[in-house]
């Protein structure tokens, strides 16, 4: 039988929110930018794309160990090629103590708010920087379809625990892999805020009518 999680049903249900947002936006709108810095619609949608990718394949890696007997994954600072602003990149290994001490130390219910909280600044890894200019009915359809990849992921290890398997980078700390879609259901939020800020602006385009 398969296992069902809280926090995964919680994610699939932001995912579906998301969709409902963008849901008969058409090319040009999907492509508009606020400012010249900024992401536009479709941009966004494809960084979602490109972290579900990253995190279906790190669940893979997950599951493989625990099949082996592992119950623990281990990814350190160059493993998960991120920046923030205070950092630079060349030292940034030398700071994988100073942040293993700040998981330590600060609960995991905080650093999740951090996660969703669009008011403190982080640069999105190069791994998942999004690409332009995608059309909007293939970005639709990918993010749609994630969920059930993750779902037949599970359904194909049903004797694995995924709250009993073990996953530590240096931002997210410790977390079982099922605590994992926390993670994606906070920084899914953070983009939601930013799809409306965009959706909002007082430029954003009209829907162009639909021709007969």
């Amino acid at each position: 039988m398969t296992r069902t999680y809280e926090q995964f049903e919680e994610a699939r249900e932001i995912r579906r929110e998301t969709l409902e947002l963008v849901e008969g936006l058409d090319q040009k709108q999907s492509e508009f930018r606020p400012k010249a810095d900024k992401w536009s619609v479709g941009e966004v949608l494809d960084h979602l794309i490109k972290l579900d990718g990253l995190i279906v394949r790190e669940l893979e890696v997950a599951i493989n160990q625990r099949r082996g007997g592992l119950p623990f994954v281990y990814r350190g600072v160059a493993d998960i090629d991120t920046t923030v602003p205070w950092l630079l990149r060349p030292v940034l290994p030398f700071f994988e103590v100073p942040f293993a001490v700040f998981n330590a130390v600060v609960p995991l219910s905080l650093r999740n708010a951090f996660t969703g909280n669009r008011d403190i600044p982080l640069q999105a890894p190069g791994v998942i920087r999004p690409r332009s200019r995608r059309p909007i009915g293939t970005l639709r359809a990918e993010l749609g379809g994630t969920f059930d990849r993750l779902e037949q992921q599970q359904k194909d290890d049903p004797d694995i625990d995924l709250d009993g398997v073990y996953y530590y980078n240096p931002i997210t700390g410790l977390n079982s892999v099922a605590g994992l879609y926390k993670f994606v259901s906070n920084h899914e939020q953070r983009h939601q805020k930013q799809l409306r800020e965009i959706l909002g602006d007082e430029s954003f385009p009209s829907a162009r009518p639909k021709s007969r």
